[in-house]
């Protein structure tokens, strides 16, 4: 079985591992993620551009600064699929984000959406999380919103982790409305 250097060497050719560990090693990450595997903080750093990008495009379609915590120390604990748990970044950040962007994007050009959407989440903050999602959930089953605290918390199923990425989000306005 391949250590976790051998696959981070193999991730990245040999001639680069060495540059690609220091990176890792040194980069800022998120409190507590220190205790993950080295690569999946990897892949979590190689990701960050994208977090930024959604961000962008969400803070743009509905006004102010948006951010975004992912509890990944949570979500590795919580989901079943290895592949998945060593590619937390590209999972949260290039696929669960940008397709919430996008689906927040498509919705933006409804003022009365966007109105509800920043009184329903005045600390313009967005939690992602993996754990057990209402099967009887209106639109999903795959993910929950909920504006608990005056944020948008998106919950994906840790059992369904990575399925159907495309509607999260998709029925964020009718959540709206419950």
């Amino acid at each position: 079985m391949p250590s976790i250097i051998d696959k981070l060497i193999a991730g990245c050719g040999p001639k680069h591992a060495h540059a690609a560990v220091a990176k890792t090693m040194s980069a800022k990450l998120p409190e507590g993620l220190g205790t993950l595997p080295l690569i999946t903080r990897k892949n979590i750093v190689e990701y960050e551009p994208k977090k930024v990008e959604a961000l962008r495009n969400i803070s743009k379609a509905l006004g102010g600064s948006w951010t975004f915590n992912a509890d990944f120390v949570k979500i590795y604990g919580a989901i079943p699929n290895e592949d998945h748990k060593q590619r937390l970044g590209e999972i949260v950040y290039g696929s669960y984000l940008m397709e919430f962007a996008d689906n927040i994007e498509s919705k933006a050009s409804d003022s009365m959406f966007v109105e509800f959407l920043n009184a329903a989440a005045p600390n313009k903050k967005i939690t992602f999380t993996a754990g057990t999602v209402d099967p009887e959930n209106p639109g999903d089953r795959y993910h929950d919103i909920d504006f608990k605290d005056g944020n948008i918390n998106i919950t994906a199923s840790a059992e369904s982790f990575w399925t159907n990425v495309n509607q999260v989000g998709y029925h964020i306005d009718k959540k709206l409305l419950t």
